[in-house]
Parts: C-alpha cells; structure tokens; sequence
C-alpha cells in the first residue's frame, strides 16, 4: 500500500455499512431489487453482488449443492459481503487485530525489551501467517514492508520510534526508593565526617566515574514506544 494515499472517488457517499446490510437482508428476504434501492439509495449492481456473495457453508446446507460445484459455478466476486471496501488498497489485519499487536509492543517495551521497527514488521509477517491471512508482505524477506509500517503508525498515534536509555540489570534491580534512600544516608554521613576532619572541604570535589566518559551502557537502537511515556529504558 502507498504510504499517503489520497481517496479520488466519491462513490458510497448515499450509504454506508449498516444501511448496505439492512438492503441485502431485505432483498434476501423478498423486497423487490428497485424498492430497496430507492429506499435505501443502495445501487442496484452493488446490491446484486453482495446478495449473491452468500457464504459458502451456508449454500451447501441451504440448497444441497456441493462445495466444489458451488466454487466452479461462483458468479460473485466480493470477497466481503455487506461491507463497503473502496479502491484497490484494503487493510490487512482487522481492527482488534492491530490493537491486540499494539498491546504486544507496549507490553514489550514496558518490560525493556523494545520492539525495533524491523522487529515489528517481522511480527506483523509471522502474524498473518499465523492467521492465515492474504497479505501483500514479501516471502523471501519474511517481514511487512515500510509502507505498512508508516501506516500503521499512522493508524495508532499512541506509538512512537524513540531511542531509549541503557539500563543494565544491576542497576534496575538496584534502583529503588530503599536503595536510594540507603545510599543518601551513608552518603550524607560520609559529607559530614569529611567536613569534621577538612573545614576547607569542598563538594566540587567529589569524583564521578561517568566523567572519564567510561559507562557500562552500550549503543541503543531507536524502537517502538508509547507517545506518552517519558520512561524509555531497555536492557542489554
């Protein structure tokens, strides 16, 4: 799919979803075809083929007639009846199916684990394949394209590619209101004592380790995150 598509036609402006369904159950159940296209400004051939777009198993047991000949002999072309699907570009997952993939990537990141755009896009392709859904995704790359995944941003503002602190293990297990307050005291305590033995002491004297530029953290790479936190560690 473009990533900035821009709708050209101004077809299905007269109804909607709920109006098409409400024509196709009255056609279905007997209204003559121009009725329910004046009544419920439905076209007629839109109506045709999504009244002829009867599921499969249905048929069968509606009519006694087999699958196979059902598929040979299928005049319909609508892949999704009583739902209007405009121009040649469709969403691939559903809506609780984003949402559900968007739960995944915040409950990542909030365990500092964040999700990349590469391994978001890989998840997306492992799961249409789990769904068994038709996607555009390349095969051989195994992962949705970049077009999918500025959509899907789009689609979800909640989200956001930030580039998150390095945190270690020790220290997040160590960085807590008991430990700091431990560290304080002895610290204070340390202040004082000093102050006692050298009146001229002064606290631009004290020597931090990070200020020899050496650090425990590595380099981190940008992931997916929510908009609104201000807390964007990740473990290494």
């Amino acid at each position: 799919m473009v990533r900035n598509y821009i709708r050209k036609s101004t077809r299905c402006s007269s109804y909607n979803d709920e109006s098409l369904k409400i024509a196709v159950e009255s056609v279905t159940n007997g209204l003559p075809l121009k009725t329910a296209v004046k009544k419920y400004g439905v076209p007629a051939r839109t109506l045709k083929r999504h009244q002829n777009s009867l599921p499969l198993k249905t048929a069968v047991k509606k009519y006694g007639v087999p699958a196979r000949t059902l598929k040979r002999h299928q005049m319909a072309m609508t892949k999704f009846p009583g739902k209007i699907r405009l121009g040649h570009f469709h969403s691939i997952f559903t809506k609780d199916q984003e949402l559900e993939l968007v739960e995944i990537i915040k409950s990542m990141e909030k365990s500092l684990f964040g999700m990349t755009t590469t391994d978001v896009r890989k998840v997306a392709f492992e799961f249409a394949e789990k769904m068994k859904l038709s996607h555009p995704f390349k095969v051989e790359m195994k992962m949705a394209g970049i077009d999918w995944m500025y959509g899907f941003l789009k689609r979800h503002p909640t989200l956001s590619i930030r580039k998150p602190e390095a945190i270690n293990l020790s220290r997040l297990v160590g960085f807590n209101k008991e430990q700091v307050k431990i560290f304080f005291d002895i610290y204070l305590e340390t202040q004082q004592w000093k102050l006692q033995c050298y009146e001229n002491m002064e606290c631009g004297r004290n020597w931090n380790l990070n200020c020899s530029e050496t650090s425990e953290n590595c380099w981190q790479q940008r992931f997916q995150t929510n908009r609104k936190n201000y807390k964007r560690g990740t473990l290494y």
